[in-house]
């Protein structure tokens, strides 16, 4: 990747036991998920750089043909992800609920 970039990579619920790495240049592992008969997700903010992605296939629990499953894999330039995605808090709504609570406590001490 050339700049600061979102990775995520995603496989809904499936038979297959497989185990998802993201590695960094150096074949260190920055993420995974694990899991077994669940959903497997991986998001991840990514500096510029070179990464791999390790797929471990383990087979399924009770082995029939042509056992498959579906992974979603997306990279998006930090620049590009609408705020909408990622909303803030809204803090003014949580500093006057703060305030209340802390007039009300006072008033009840």
């Amino acid at each position: 990747m050339k700049e600061k970039s979102v990775f995520r990579t995603f496989t809904d619920e499936h038979h297959v036991d497989i185990d998802l790495r993201l590695k960094d240049k150096d074949g260190t592992t920055i993420a995974s998920s694990l899991r077994f008969n669940l959903r497997e997700t991986i998001l991840k903010e990514l500096d510029a750089g070179n990464y791999t992605l390790n797929i471990r296939y383990f087979g399924a629990s009770a082995v029939e043909f042509c056992e498959t499953f579906y992974l979603e894999i997306a990279i998006a330039p930090l620049w590009y992800i609408p705020p909408t995605l990622c909303p803030a808090p809204p803090a003014p709504a949580t500093v006057t609920i703060m305030n209340n609570l802390s007039k009300n406590v006072r008033a009840s001490n």
